[in-house]
């Protein structure tokens, strides 16, 4: 068996990200102070004086440990109900990691080999808007609450309309 290391995509880093979350969740506190760098995470991640957060040597590690925080605080607060957490970071990782995949296996489904290059690329096409609109329901979530909590559960919501969307859909009939 192979080790992965996967990183939190790179964009979605503003000064600021987690404070909130930081301030007020003990469990997302003890996560993110886990880290062990040769920088200061809270000074980059919350105030960034320097403008180094969009440099990838810093970015990588403050997005794993906003993610670490945000898994730990998400644990702390489910307590029983672990089944449900678990199922719910499946679907956002179906929803966005399975993505590329799901979409090369339907399209080599559905339209065969022959022109498979075009038909995929028309099929994630739909990939531009989801860049588009995923960060302004982050952005918007935060705004409105005060917390990126909001924003898991729209995303959990979509997740399960792009589940029950799934059931419905039927290869096209051969010519």
């Amino acid at each position: 068996m192979k080790l992965a290391i996967l990183y939190a995509g790179q964009g979605s880093q503003h000064p600021g990200m987690g404070k909130d979350l930081y301030e007020r969740y003990p469990a997302f506190r003890e996560a993110f102070n886990a880290a062990d760098l040769d920088f200061d995470l809270e000074s980059v991640c919350f105030d960034d004086p320097e403008g180094v957060l969009n440099l990838t040597q810093y970015t990588q590690p403050c997005m794993v440990a906003f993610a670490a925080g945000m898994l730990c605080c998400a644990f702390a607060m489910m307590g029983s109900n672990f089944p449900l957490l678990v199922a719910g970071f499946m679907l956002l990782g179906l929803m966005y990691g399975g993505n590329m995949c799901s979409m090369s296996a339907m399209v080599g489904t559905f339209f065969g080999p022959k022109y498979y290059g075009i038909n995929y690329a028309i099929a994630t096409c739909q990939m531009i808007p989801a860049a588009i609109v995923g960060p302004q329901i982050l952005a918007l979530s935060q705004m409105g609450s005060g917390s990126y909590l909001g924003a898991f559960w729209v995303f959990f919501g979509v997740a399960i309309a792009a589940l029950a969307v799934s059931f419905f859909i039927k290869p096209p009939k051969a010519a």
